[in-house]
C-alpha cells in the first residue's frame, strides 16, 4: 500500500509542476527565489538546476506569447485609429504623415536604443515584495490586487499574471491520484456518530 502511494506521489511530483511554479513566480512575495530555494530542497543539484531552467523557459515562452498577442492588438488598433482619426493631408496624391508621426520617426533615428529589458526581466530583477514589518507576509496580501496596481509598469506581464493566478487549483487531484471517488469531507461536514459507552 505504501509503495503504491509513493509511486503515485512520485509520478505526480516527479516532474516539476509548471503551473504551480509559474504561479509562485508571479506572486511578488516569492518570484524566482522561491523556485530556486524549493527545488534545491526537493531535488539533487543537477535535477534542481534542470527543473529551474524548465520553469524559467516555460515562463519566458508564455510571456513572449502574451507579448506577441499584445503587439498584434496594438498594431490592429493603431491601423484602425490612423485610418479613422489621423490628421493626414493629401498633397499631389501622396499621403503626408502628421507632425507627431514624423517626430516619432525622427526620435527613432536620433535616440540610441540599448538592449531593452523585458517586463519579465525587470520584474524578476526587483526584490521580492515584503510587508510593512519587512517580512514576507502570508495574510492580507492579494497578488491579483498587487498586479492590478502595477498595470502601468508591467502592462503585458500583469495580464499574464492575472490569467495564471486566476486559475482555480483544488485538491481534486488528490482524490483522482489515489482513486478516491467519495469527496473528502471537512470537519464541519461530518455527521456526528452516536457512541454508547457501557458503564459497569
Amino acid at each position: 500500500m505504501i509503495r503504491k502511494m509513493k509511486e503515485k506521489f512520485d509520478k505526480y511530483w516527479g516532474e516539476c509542476n509548471l503551473l504551480m511554479a509559474i504561479g509562485a513566480i508571479l506572486d511578488p512575495r516569492f518570484k524566482m527565489r522561491l523556485i530556486d530555494f524549493a527545488f534545491s530542497q526537493i531535488y539533487n543539484e543537477v535535477d534542481a538546476r534542470t527543473n529551474v531552467m524548465k520553469v524559467r523557459d516555460a515562463l519566458y515562452n508564455l510571456f513572449f506569447e502574451y507579448v506577441e498577442v499584445d503587439h498584434a492588438r496594438s498594431r490592429k488598433g493603431t491601423i484602425l485609429e490612423s485610418s479613422s482619426t489621423s490628421t493626414h493631408s493629401v498633397s499631389k496624391g501622396k499621403l503626408v504623415s502628421s507632425g507627431l508621426m514624423m517626430y516619432d520617426q525622427y526620435l527613432d533615428t536620433v535616440e540610441i536604443h540599448g538592449p531593452l529589458k523585458s517586463e519579465l526581466d525587470v520584474y524578476l530583477e526587483e526584490g521580492v515584495f515584503r510587508g510593512q514589518d519587512g517580512e514576507v507576509s502570508v495574510e492580507e496580501f492579494d497578488a491579483l490586487v498587487w498586479w492590478r496596481s502595477q498595470e502601468l509598469k508591467f502592462n503585458v506581464l500583469s495580464k499574464l499574471a492575472r490569467d495564471v493566478l486566476a486559475i482555480p487549483i483544488s485538491t481534486d487531484w488528490v482524490r483522482q491520484l489515489h482513486g478516491i471517488k467519495k469527496p473528502i469531507m471537512t470537519y464541519e461536514q461530518e455527521e456526528p456518530i452516536d457512541v454508547m459507552l457501557q458503564t459497569t
